[in-house]
C-alpha cells in the first residue's frame, strides 16, 4: 500500500501525527517533573528550572529540524519513524531522572546536579516535541499550514490535559503514563513511517510490546533509586504528587513529591505542634486541625476529650494509605466517631465554619508553593477568624530554631507574623524546633503555671510536653530573643494575591542544595522590588524594542512576546483560582485543557482570516494589540473574581480561554508576516524561548514578589511593545 493516496491523506495524517506528539508532550512533562521533583524533596524551584529547560530545548529542537528537512516526501517519512519510537525514548527520558536520586534517604542531590541530570533526561522528549512539529511543517511544504499544525497540537495537549487529571493520574505510575504517551504517538505513526503500512504497524506493535516489557522494571529501578537501601512498601501517583510509604523497623515514613509528610513514630513533634495550642483554651470542644494530623496530630488532640475534631488533608490519596500502614492508634484515631477527615480545601471548609472552633491549629512543613501559602496568607487567617467561636483561637505550627533562625527562615517567620497581626488584635509566640505563634481577639492567658494546671486536670501524662517543658518554652525572654532577631528581616505580609511567603520557603530549601545560590537569592528577595523590578523591566523592554522594529526580527518580537504573556498569564489566572477556590484539581486540569484549546482556536482562526485575498499590513500589530488586551483584561478579570467569589469559577474560566486564544493567534500571524523560508520552525523556538523565561522568572520571582496583578500588567505591557514595534 502506498505511504498516502492524496494529498489530502497527508495533510490528514501529519495533522493528527502533530496532535498526538502534543498530547504525549504533555503527559511526559508531567511525569517528568514530578519524577525530578521527588529527586528534590519537593523542592518547587525545580519546577521553574525543568519547565524553562522543557521549552528551551523544545525551541531547538524544532529550530534545528526546520533547518535540516527540506523534501516533504522525506520529511513525512522521517516524522512517522521518530512517532515510531516515541515508546522508548520516553521512557527511556523516565529512566534517567533516576541518576537524581539521593545517595543515601534524606539526602538532596545539589542544584547543579540536578540540572545536569534535567537536561539529559529531557533530551529524547523534548526533541522528540520539538522535530515532530518542525517536520510536520516540512512535509506539508510551506508555513501555510502552521496555524493549522499549531492548533492541532495545542488541542491535543488539551486533550492530554484532561485525559491526565481526570482519569490517569491516581491510577497510573510514571512509568504507565510515559508508555501510554508513546503508544498514542506510536499509533498515529501508522500512515506515516513506510510505504507499506502492514510494515509500519508490525514496527509499531514492537515498540509498544517491548516497552510495555520494560515499564515494570523502570518503576522499580525508579523507586530503587529514589529510596536507596529501603523496603518501599507503596509508590502511589495521586492528582497531587508522588505519595510513597517506606519502612523502617517498625516505624512507617510517608513521603509526597520526595519530601517527608509524617512518620508514624513521632510522638515528640506531634506533642509539640498540638499540646500547647490546646492548653491555651479553657475548653477545646470543637477542634480543627489543618495537616499534621496523621503523623499523631489526631491521637493526641483526641487526649483533650473534645466533642467534635475535624481533620483536613489536601490529598485524598493519603488517607487510604494512612488506614494501611499508619500505627494502630492513628488507624484507631481516623475510626473514632468524634473524628471527621476530610479530603478537601481548609480555606473553604473555613469559610463554612463561622464561629464554629475554639482551636484552629494549622500545622505545615515550610511552604515551597503557593497552595501551602494560601493557607498561611492574611485572607486565610481572616476566614479562620470567622471561623472561630467567641474567645477562639487559631495557632500556626511552623518549623524554626531551638537556637538560630538563618535569614531565610526569619523572613519567613516575619511575613506570618506580619499577616497574623494584620488580622487578629492579640499574637504570641512560643520559639523553638517547632515554633508555636497563636492569635486571639484578646490576650491569652499563657501563663505556665496555668498551663501546667490544665494538664492535671485533663489528667495529660506526656512525653514531651510537661510543666518542665511548658515553664521553658514559655519564658519570656525566649519570645524577646525571637522577636529581635526578626528585626532585621522585612515584615512583608503574605497574600493570596501576593504569595511572598513561599519564596522565603524555597529559599530555605535552596541553602541545603547550594548556599550561595541561596544568599544571592535571598539578597534579590529583600530587594526594595517595586521600582527595580519596572526599571529593569521598561529596560529590558526598550532593547527587545529596539531589536524588533528591525524588519526581520519584528515577528520574533512579537511571539517572544505572546509566549512570554501567555505563560505569565496562565500562571495568574490558575493561581487566582486555586487562591479564591482551592487546590481542586480536576479544575485545574480543566482550566489547563481550556487554556491550551483557546490557544488551538486562536492559531485557527487567525489561519482562517490569513486565508483570505486581502490582510492588512499591520494584521501583526494588532494581534499583539489583541493579546495585550488580553492581559488587561485578566487583570480586570482576578480583581473582579475576588469581589463576587460565588461567580469567580465562571469568570476565570472564562477569561482563560480567552487569554490563550489571544495570545495563540499571534504565532500564525508572525509566520504569515516573516514570509521567509523555516519562519514557522524558527519563530515556533522563539515563542517557546518566550514562554521558558517568563515560566521561571514569574512563577520563582515576579509572582511571589509583586503580586498577580502587577504581573499581568507587566505581560500587557510587554505585548503591547511588541504591537508598537510592528507598526509599518
Amino acid at each position: 500500500m502506498e505511504l498516502v493516496t492524496s494529498s489530502r491523506a497527508v495533510r490528514r495524517a501529519v495533522t493528527v501525527a502533530v496532535s498526538a506528539a502534543g498530547a504525549a508532550s504533555l503527559l511526559a512533562q508531567v511525569v517528568l517533573l514530578r519524577e525530578i521533583l521527588a529527586s528534590s524533596q519537593g523542592n518547587e524551584l525545580v519546577l521553574g528550572m525543568v519547565l524553562a529547560l522543557w521549552l528551551l530545548l523544545t525551541g531547538l529542537a524544532s529550530a534545528a529540524g526546520g533547518r535540516g528537512m527540506r523534501r516533504s516526501e522525506q520529511a513525512a517519512c522521517f516524522l512517522g519513524r521518530l512517532l515510531m519510537a516515541a515508546p522508548p525514548l520516553l521512557l527511556g527520558s523516565l529512566w534517567m531522572t533516576r541518576w537524581a536520586g539521593p545517595t543515601a534517604l534524606g539526602q538532596t542531590p545539589t542544584i547543579f546536579v540536578l540540572i545536569a541530570v534535567s537536561v539529559v533526561a529531557l533530551l529524547p522528549a523534548c526533541f522528540l516535541s520539538g522535530l515532530c512539529f518542525a517536520w510536520a511543517l516540512a512535509a506539508l511544504s510551506g508555513q501555510g499550514r502552521a496555524a493549522i499544525l499549531y492548533g492541532a497540537e495545542t488541542l491535543g495537549s488539551a486533550a492530554a490535559g484532561l485525559l491526565f487529571h481526570f482519569l490517569l493520574a491516581d491510577r497510573l505510575s510514571s512509568a504507565w503514563t510515559a508508555f501510554v504517551a508513546g503508544a498514542i504517538c506510536a499509533g498515529a505513526s501508522l500512515p506515516l513511517a513506510f510505504r507499506r503500512q502492514w510494515v509500519g504497524a508490525i514496527a509499531s506493535l514492537t515498540m509498544i510490546v517491548l516497552s510495555a516489557i520494560a515499564c515494570p522494571s523502570i518503576s522499580s529501578s525508579l523507586a530503587s533509586a529514589r529510596f536507596p537501601g529501603e523496603q518501599v512498601l507503596s509508590l502511589q501517583p495521586s492528582r497531587y504528587g508522588l505519595l510513597a510509604v517506606v519502612a523502617r523497623g517498625p516505624q512507617r515514613v510517608f513521603f509526597h513529591d520526595g519530601a517527608l509528610l509524617f512518620t508514624s513514630e513521632d510522638e515528640i513533634a506531634a506533642e509539640e505542634s498540638v499540646h500547647l495550642p490546646l492548653l491555651l483554651h479553657a475548653n477545646p470542644r470543637r477542634i480543627l486541625l489543618v495537616g499534621g494530623g496523621l503523623g499523631g496530630g489526631l491521637v493526641q488532640a483526641l487526649k483533650h476529650k473534645p466533642e467534635h475534631l475535624d481533620y483536613v488533608e489536601m490529598d485524598p490519596g493519603v488517607f487510604p494509605l494512612a488506614r494501611k500502614f499508619a500505627d494502630e492508634e492513628t488507624r484507631a484515631a481516623l475510626a473514632d466517631p468524634r473524628v471527621h477527615a476530610v479530603a478537601s480545601d481548609g480555606r473553604q471548609l473555613l469559610r463554612e465554619s463561622v464561629g464554629r472552633y475554639d482551636v484552629i491549629v494549622i500545622d505545615l512543613p515550610i511552604p515551597q508553593n503557593a497552595l501551602l501559602a494560601r493557607l498561611l496568607s492574611r485572607e486565610c487567617f481572616a476566614d479562620a477568624r470567622r471561623a472561630l467561636a467567641p474567645g477562639g483561637i487559631l495557632a500556626l505550627a511552623t518549623p524554626g530554631s531551638d537556637a538560630y533562625l538563618d535569614a531565610g527562615a526569619r523572613q519567613r517567620h516575619a511575613s506570618l507574623l506580619a499577616a497574623l497581626g494584620a488580622v487578629f488584635p492579640a499574637v504570641a509566640v512560643a520559639p523553638g524546633g517547632q515554633t508555636i505563634l497563636w492569635a486571639a481577639e484578646k490576650e491569652v492567658d499563657s501563663r505556665p503555671g496555668v498551663l501546667a494546671a490544665r494538664l492535671d486536670q485533663r489528667g495529660l501524662h506526656l512525653a514531651q510536653v510537661g510543666k518542665t517543658w511548658l515553664f521553658d518554652r514559655l519564658l519570656p525572654f525566649h519570645a524577646a530573643d525571637y522577636r529581635r532577631s526578626l528585626a532585621t528581616a522585612l515584615p512583608i505580609e503574605n497574600r493570596d494575591f501576593r504569595p511572598v511567603v513561599y519564596l522565603f520557603g524555597l529559599i530555605e530549601n535552596l541553602q541545603r542544595l547550594s548556599p550561595p545560590v541561596a544568599r544571592a537569592a535571598l539578597v534579590l528577595a529583600r530587594s526594595p522590588w517595586t521600582p527595580w523590578s519596572l526599571a529593569a523591566f521598561v529596560l529590558g523592554t526598550a532593547a527587545l524594542f529596539v531589536l524588533g522594529r528591525r524588519g526581520r526580527l519584528s515577528p520574533a518580537f512579537a511571539v517572544v512576546a505572546a509566549g512570554a504573556a501567555g505563560m505569565a498569564l496562565q500562571l495568574v489566572v490558575l493561581l487566582a483560582f486555586q487562591a479564591l477556590r482551592g487546590h481542586l484539581y480536576h479544575a485545574m486540569g480543566g482550566l489547563i485543557a481550556g487554556f491550551m484549546a483557546g490557544m488551538g482556536a486562536g492559531a485557527l482562526a487567525a489561519g482562517r482570516f490569513l486565508d483570505r485575498p486581502r490582510v492588512r499590513p499591520r494584521v501583526l500589530a494588532r494581534a499583539c494589540a489583541g493579546a495585550a488586551g488580553a492581559g488587561l483584561l485578566a487583570l480586570f478579570a482576578i480583581e473582579l473574581a475576588r469581589a463576587v467569589p460565588d461567580w469567580s469559577a465562571v469568570i476565570i474560566v472564562a477569561v482563560t480561554v480567552v487569554v490563550g486564544a489571544s495570545t495563540g493567534a499571534v504565532y500564525p500571524v508572525a509566520v504569515h508576516v516573516a514570509a521567509l523560508p523555516n519562519a514557522a520552525a524558527r519563530l515556533y523556538a522563539w515563542d517557546l524561548a518566550g514562554a521558558a523565561g517568563a515560566a521561571a522568572l514569574a512563577a520563582l520571582v515576579a509572582i511571589p514578589l509583586l503580586g498577580l496583578a502587577p504581573v499581568a500588567l507587566l505581560s500587557a505591557a510587554l505585548c503591547a511593545a511588541a504591537a508598537v514595534a510592528n507598526l509599518k
